[in-house]
């Protein structure tokens, strides 16, 4: 845990996020179907807070938590500019939290600890996301493609992958119901990619491009060219 944090301390997430427009855009385009003004939503593993910030924009309260102390901060840092939105940030391990917690949540995102939770310890992380999410609520899991592989810099060494029939597998053993399962960013993506990159587009513009081309989304065969996988989910 010491050397986790400490890589991240010293890591630049927000840059990494600029290179990920692609899935940023994907992920909220599937999400939007699904997360309304009003839902609370537990963000596990937030980071410097993009999801946070989206969805407290659209209404929603959230729950931001993070193991890296500087994410937290600079999530802070970003609110106090935005004191209108209904967002509380906190460090905290998602594999053994100590936060009191509700469990009446309409959304949990284990978006960044799939990336990161050893083996042994991610059933347990999704028992507590489940705990806490209210019944036909909604838990949201996004993990790095085994097939796809990832970008060869230092951070790969830090990232655990999985196949998409391994989440499969590994969500069917939970009481949920499965909404969508479906790949985020790849060179499927291609139009997208320069979109979101050449031209740096808004995330309003890559979601009407989502909207002409719902059969790459949508269509199972392609998740496995996906750098990053998608998974919806219901509790039943």
């Amino acid at each position: 845990m010491k050397d986790f944090v400490q890589f991240y301390t010293e890591y630049d997430e927000d840059e990494r996020l600029q290179r990920h427009r692609t899935e940023f855009a994907s992920t909220t385009y599937v999400l939007d179907k699904h997360i309304y003004a009003g839902f609370h939503i537990l963000d596990m593993g937030a980071g410097t807070g993009p999801y946070s910030f989206y969805y407290a924009e659209k209404g929603c309260s959230v729950i931001a938590i993070d193991a890296v102390p500087k994410y937290i901060e600079i999530l802070r840092s970003k609110l106090q500019s935005q004191p209108n939105l209904n967002i509380e940030a906190f460090v905290a391990d998602v594999r053994d939290l100590s936060l009191p917690l509700t469990t009446d949540f309409d959304v949990v995102l284990f978006m960044g600890p799939a990336y990161e939770v050893p083996q042994q310890d991610i059933r347990h992380c999704l028992d507590t996301c489940l705990r806490v999410l209210k019944k036909d609520g909604i838990l949201v899991v996004s993990y790095v493609n085994t097939y796809e592989g990832y970008e060869r810099d230092k951070h790969a060494d830090m990232v655990i992958f999985h196949g998409p029939a391994e989440i499969e597998q590994l969500l069917g053993e939970f009481d949920l119901s499965r909404i969508c399962h479906v790949p985020t960013d790849g060179v499927v993506f291609g139009e997208l990619n320069e979109l979101a990159y050449g031209q740096q587009k808004e995330t309003g513009e890559l979601h009407a491009w989502l909207d002409r081309n719902q059969h790459v989304l949508y269509d199972s065969k392609w998740i496995s060219s996906s750098v990053h996988g998608l998974y919806v989910g219901r509790k039943k």
